[in-house]
């Protein structure tokens, strides 16, 4: 009597109470119940079981996972499908793609069985995506050089597990929720880029630091007739009262105000180069210590 038959590589098959482990051809003897020999062959094959890859790509925008079938190997496969448990909407009709999207409420095993002579199974868990929303906060948001050279930052981020700090692009390293960064030069300004991510997803947030040498900061030139940049005023990072005037070139008083927010408006003045000069004092300082400031500017028409 002659069989063939098959098993998959890496398992055992029972042939008259014997586990065979190769494939081959083998043979046994029967007796029957009156005495006589009965002769069995068996073919025996083993056959491959089907080798792949599951690959598994994050999409944060949209909360939903990628899982895509990487195959490994030459064999054919008669049949592939998903499951879900619990049940996934998104694999609906999507049961026997090699690429899937799934979007997990909650904890959620997917089963990929693939259908040869040898079948297999594969399960990935996967858990909701939260999507890390960064947040940061510096304090103070300017600093003046003449009473501090340093800033902190905070990360208010939610649903992050980690961050990284990067200040003017250069990542910093201290990875705590505070940062403290001592300014090194002269700078006007600090962009300080805070990165919070978890196993998922990254999300960046910024903000900037002003650096001021002084209380006070004048613009160099301004065009009365335009819609914006329109007056000269001499902005004060904290509030002061004074006195502005304005000379042209011969050295003549142009124009004199001690309404600093309103500034000059350049009426009945050509074009050209002013020296601006302006005494100005601190409500903060009790003894009302006078302070003197000059500069030019610059009047376009």
């Amino acid at each position: 009597m002659y069989s063939e038959d098959f098993f998959c590589r890496g398992s055992t098959y029972r042939w008259q109470d014997t586990l065979l482990y190769e494939e081959g051809t083998y043979y046994d003897t029967l007796i029957t119940a009156n005495g006589c020999d009965s002769l069995l062959v068996l073919h025996l094959v083993d056959k491959y079981t089907p080798r792949f890859g599951l690959e598994q790509e994050a999409d944060c925008y949209n909360h939903a996972y990628r899982l895509t079938v990487d195959k490994q190997d030459t064999i054919e496969w008669d049949y592939l499908r998903w499951s879900a448990a619990p049940d996934d909407p998104m694999l609906h009709g999507h049961e026997h793609d090699t690429t899937v999207d799934v979007s997990p409420s909650r904890s959620t095993t997917y089963t990929l069985h693939i259908e040869t002579p040898c079948p297999v199974d594969s399960s990935i868990r996967l858990e909701p995506i939260v999507w890390p929303v960064a947040r940061v906060k510096v304090l103070p948001e300017t600093v003046m050089l003449s009473e501090r050279n340093s800033f902190d930052a905070y990360d208010l981020s939610q649903q992050a597990t980690g961050r990284r700090w990067d200040v003017d692009g250069v990542t910093q390293t201290e990875n705590g929720s505070h940062l403290h960064y001592t300014l090194n030069g002269q700078m006007d300004s600090v962009l300080v880029v805070l990165t919070a991510y978890n196993d998922y997803c990254i999300d960046t947030a910024n903000a900037v630091v002003k650096v001021l040498a002084t209380d006070i900061y004048a613009p160099n030139v301004f065009t009365p007739e335009a819609d914006l940049n329109n007056r000269f005023a001499v902005i004060a990072y904290r509030p002061i009262e004074g006195e502005l005037s304005i000379y042209n070139r011969e050295g003549l008083l142009v124009f004199r105000t001690d309404d600093l927010a309103a500034g000059w408006n350049g009426l009945g003045c050509p074009q050209g180069a002013y020296v601006w000069h302006l005494r100005y004092r601190f409500d903060f300082e009790a003894d009302h210590t006078s302070h003197t400031a000059v500069g030019t500017v610059t009047l376009l028409r």
